[in-house]
């Protein structure tokens, strides 16, 4: 499906106001298409996009008692450096929890700076992770009490949120085409290869291991 597809400007330096479906935060959102090549998750307008990718479900990861912590890079604000360069860049917005295109200057700056989009959601969002939780004490009956003493302080014990797609089952698809992919197994915590029928499926299917590694394996999962 060209929902799965990642954010693709394209070589040219036009400056065309389109929209793409993001699947790391699994909403159609605002880009600048340089004006050729690129791919199929290229949309005229927000109405577009949805009609075409709504069939995906919302993003909910799941429930953890703690509040996320995203990379410290990620938490900068957007600067666009001193020097007067144009060159076209993407920061994690803490605000929005998105990653959004900004005009670098080319020189200094901060680490909140990435080359493309699918760099700066696999820093920012699959790697982010909750505070370190504190072991449930035995001696303590108080539910609550109990609840708000795993988000403080430090431990050997640390719940993990694993992204909502990396949860679903390896589905080939209505199609009988023979693509190679992969996806991840949360049972094995591996990236495993299947047969992809080229049409339908969801969206744990990565054309490679290392971009379902990029996406699924750089957080553990705590099952409780």
């Amino acid at each position: 499906s060209s929902c799965m597809m990642d954010l693709d400007p394209g070589p040219c330096r036009a400056y065309l106001p389109r929209v793409f479906y993001n699947r790391y935060t699994q909403r159609c959102e605002p880009f600048h298409y340089g004006g050729c090549f690129g791919n199929g998750n290229n949309f005229e307008s927000l109405a577009e996009c949805n009609a075409k990718c709504a069939w995906i479900p919302d993003n909910k990861r799941l429930a953890s008692p703690c509040p996320l912590v995203a990379p410290k890079a990620c938490r900068l604000d957007m600067e666009v450096g001193v020097c007067r360069a144009l060159l076209r860049r993407y920061f994690f917005n803490m605000t929005s929890g998105s990653c959004e295109e900004f005009g670098y200057g080319g020189c200094q700056g901060n680490l909140n700076n990435f080359k493309d989009a699918a760099s700066c959601y696999q820093h920012c969002v699959h790697r982010a992770v909750p505070l370190k939780i504190k072991k449930r004490s035995k001696q303590t009956n108080n539910n609550n009490n109990n609840k708000a003493a795993r988000c403080n302080g430090e431990s050997n014990s640390e719940q993990f949120v694993l992204p909502r797609i990396c949860l679903m089952k390896a589905d080939p698809g209505e199609c009988t085409a023979v693509i190679p992919r992969f996806h991840y197994n949360p049972k094995t915590s591996n990236c495993e290869s299947f047969t992809y029928g080229g049409c339908g499926g969801n969206d744990n299917n990565f054309s490679s291991e290392r971009s379902c590694m990029s996406v699924c394996g750089q957080v553990g999962y705590v099952q409780r």
